[in-house]
C-alpha cells in the first residue's frame, strides 16, 4: 500500500509538468513511468560516457529551471526555499566542477555520482537541496555573514 501511495504522489507531482503529461498520455502510461524511463536512459548514457557532461548539464538545469519558474507563481514559501537552495548549491557545485580536472580527476564514475547527487537535490520527495542548505550552508553563511556582505556606499 505504501508503494502505491508513493507512485501516486509521484504521478501527481509529474503530471503538472506539461511535457511529461503529454508524453504519458501519448504512450498511455503513468507520468512516473515516463520519468523513470527517461532517468534510467539518461543514467545509462552517463555511465557509458556518451554525452555525459551534456546530459548532466541538461539534468541540472532544465527541470530545476521549470520548477523554479513554477514556484514563483505558487504561494508556497517552502517551494521557493527549495529552489533557491538548489540554485545556491548548484552554483557552488559548478564552481567546484571547474576545478574538477585538478581536484576530482581521480574519482571514478564522477559523472554518474554527480547525476545521482543532482537528482537527490531536486527530487520532489527528498527536498535534498533544502536539507543540505539547512544542514551545511546556512550555518556557514550565518557564521560568516559579516565577511560576505557587500558594504552599502550610498
Amino acid at each position: 500500500m505504501e508503494k502505491d501511495n508513493f507512485i501516486e504522489s509521484l504521478n501527481s507531482d509529474f503530471s503538472e509538468i506539461p511535457i511529461i503529461s503529454w508524453i504519458s498520455q501519448k504512450i498511455k502510461v503513468q507520468p512516473s513511468f515516463v520519468v523513470f524511463l527517461v532517468t534510467l536512459w539518461a543514467f545509462f548514457l552517463v555511465i557509458i560516457g556518451f554525452f555525459d557532461k551534456g546530459i548532466i548539464d541538461l539534468l541540472g538545469i532544465l527541470y530545476p529551471a521549470y520548477m523554479s519558474f513554477s514556484s514563483i507563481e505558487k504561494k508556497s514559501q517552502q517551494d521557493k526555499k527549495q529552489w533557491i537552495a538548489y540554485w545556491i548549491i548548484f552554483a557552488c557545485y559548478s564552481v567546484l566542477d571547474q576545478l574538477r580536472t585538478s581536484l576530482f580527476f581521480w574519482v571514478p564514475y564522477y559523472y554518474p555520482i554527480k547525476f545521482i547527487v543532482l537528482v537527490y537535490l531536486f527530487w520532489p520527495r527528498s527536498r535534498g537541496a533544502e536539507l543540505i542548505y539547512d544542514f551545511l550552508m546556512q550555518n556557514y553563511l550565518s557564521i560568516h555573514k559579516e565577511e560576505t556582505e557587500v558594504p552599502n556606499h550610498s
